[in-house]
């Protein structure tokens, strides 16, 4: 099994509401709710939010599991897995710091950011390929 420390972009999570008030000490109501129009506005431009974790690359499968933080402070469906046989194709786009991989299936596309993201889309592709 590999695994790298990473962020999904997950296209249904959403700030918990308790952390729209995490970082306001004080009852400004005011600031939670610039805070969660920034948010709002951010992930409808992204299609979501990246959510930080650990993906995980098994024989059969690739699995992206939210880190405790994330799991507080986000919900929708963090926990992705994807089965290798339902990979069509893996491609690598540019990042700001790390690069982006985008796994391409049948039913849509998942994207995962990490550090060595090139060799890391050359094992999804190796672990996929080994099974057909």
């Amino acid at each position: 099994m590999k695994k790298r420390s990473a962020n999904a972009l997950i296209v249904d999570a959403k700030p918990a509401i308790t952390a729209y008030f995490f970082y306001v000490s004080d009852p400004h109501l005011l600031a939670a709710a610039i805070q969660k129009i920034a948010l709002d506005a951010v992930s409808k431009y992204m299609g979501g939010l990246w959510v930080g974790g650990t993906a995980q690359l098994s024989e059969t499968s690739l699995e992206f599991i939210p880190n405790k933080m994330n799991l507080a402070l986000n919900t929708g469906s963090l926990f992705i897995k994807v089965p290798l046989l339902d990979i069509v194709s893996v491609n690598v786009s540019k990042g700001i710091l790390t690069n982006i991989i985008c796994i391409n299936t049948e039913s849509g596309t998942f994207k995962i950011r990490c550090f060595s993201a090139s060799a890391f889309a050359e094992d999804i592709k190796a672990a996929r390929n080994s099974l057909v």
